[in-house]
């Protein structure tokens, strides 16, 4: 009766051990960009605020940003075009800017009359190669 009962916790220390061994892996490659993190592609977060400025009510200040979630630099590009309320391209900007590997959040401001419609489109690469990045979207409309 001893001999299974400490051959049973044995057996469930092992298990123990390798199942911490597997997680403390797999977060390990996980903050490092590697594994499945890496074929997934998520690599970044583009979000987008609109809200109306104080000092001039027909203007509206926008913000465009893009945080990096993981060590390294990201190369990002924005573009953003302005429509009018029947959908005729207005305007159109272009930024590009290299994130820092400590994942600071790097912001752009958009000035735009509040009857347009603003579609910002971030495109985040990782590394200096296009084709090894991941395309992510967001669409404000302004009342």
């Amino acid at each position: 009766m001893k001999k299974s009962s400490l051959k049973r916790r044995r057996n469930i220390s092992i298990l123990v051990l390798a199942l911490v061994f597997t997680c403390l892996f797999s977060s390990i490659s996980y903050a490092s960009g590697a594994g499945s993190a890496a074929k997934s592609g998520t690599y970044c977060q583009v979000a987008g605020a609109f809200s109306q400025s104080s000092s001039n009510s027909s203007k509206i200040s926008g913000l465009a940003s893009v945080k990096n979630l993981y060590a390294g630099k990201v190369y990002t590009t924005l573009s953003v075009r302005m429509y009018d309320t029947k959908g005729k391209l207005q305007d159109s900007k272009y930024y590009s800017r290299v994130l820092s590997s400590k994942g600071q959040l790097q912001t752009d401001l958009i000035q735009t009359n509040r009857s347009y419609k603003v579609k910002a489109t971030g495109s985040v690469y990782r590394g200096p190669s296009v084709s090894s990045g991941q395309l992510e979207s967001v669409t404000i409309t302004i009342n």
